[in-house]
């Protein structure tokens, strides 16, 4: 389950984000886009199967959901997402969000968008071990941890999808 998000929305606020800082702050970002390595689209993991079991209840409560909607395109519902900050390192980047309401609840120990990764090397899911370095150490020089605040209270409408195993 998954909020999917407008990609235009995302990429105009990465882009001015990045346009108010130095070019060396910005390097990682520019290397993304110069190397195509930016998302093709972006979302916000709620819970994958691979977290039922440690999550049983709201597995069960977003199956009953989804199975209910019962819809070809599998939206299920809004949600709103707020982005807070962008945070990254020599491998991966990801934006902080926070969920708006109460409707929808993410398992991640910080919800997040991945916004692009470096190589094929490099997975999606290790923006997870990146936030979870980001809230023990914090950013800086010495963690190699980019942050940048968001300053506007950007709030995105998006659409909450059941997504497919492959």
């Amino acid at each position: 389950m998954s909020v999917t998000l407008p990609k235009n929305q995302i990429l105009d606020t990465l882009e001015t984000t990045f346009a108010s800082v130095s070019k060396n702050k910005a390097r990682f970002f520019t290397q993304l886009q110069g190397t195509r390595r930016v998302q093709p689209e972006f979302h916000v993991t709620l819970i994958h199967r691979a977290s039922a079991k440690a999550h049983p209840e709201l597995w069960a409560r977003y199956s009953q959901i989804h199975e209910e909607a019962g819809s070809a395109e599998n939206r299920l519902g809004h949600c709103e997402v707020v982005l807070e900050r962008i945070v990254w390192d020599d491998r991966i980047m990801a934006i902080v969000v926070r969920l708006v309401g109460e409707d929808w609840e993410c398992v991640n120990p910080v919800s997040h968008i991945t916004v692009g990764t470096r190589g094929d090397e490099v997975k999606p899911k290790e923006s997870n071990d990146l936030l979870k370095r980001w809230l023990e150490v914090g950013s800086g020089d010495e963690s190699g941890i980019g942050e940048l605040a968001i300053e506007e209270r950007i709030i995105i409408d998006g659409t909450v999808k059941g997504v497919l195993s492959r």
